[in-house]
């Protein structure tokens, strides 16, 4: 090959989903937050609809008790879909 790349004809650029993408197409679901402590090694569980997602961050709001959250990405370690997801 010699430091020459060559494309796969079968791979679409508009097929690739990033986490951005699937987010925002699921704004409205009920999710859980998987997100880390700073400095520590503990972690949060924030449960509610995503209402809003952003690059940076994600705004939740937890209809049980009428709290909102806003969680910058770079805390968030996973996020569950209680709900089918769209993709």
């Amino acid at each position: 090959m010699n430091g020459t790349f060559f494309k796969n004809p079968s791979f679409e650029e508009n097929e690739i989903r990033n986490d951005y993408n699937i987010l925002k197409d699921n704004i409205g679901k009920k999710i859980k937050v998987y997100s880390l402590i700073y400095n520590t090694e503990d972690h949060k569980i924030f449960s509610g609809i995503l209402e809003q997602y952003k690059e940076d961050s994600l705004i939740l709001s937890d209809p049980s008790n009428g709290n909102w959250y806003f969680i910058p990405q770079k805390y968030i370690y996973y996020i569950e879909f209680e709900e089918r997801m769209i993709i």
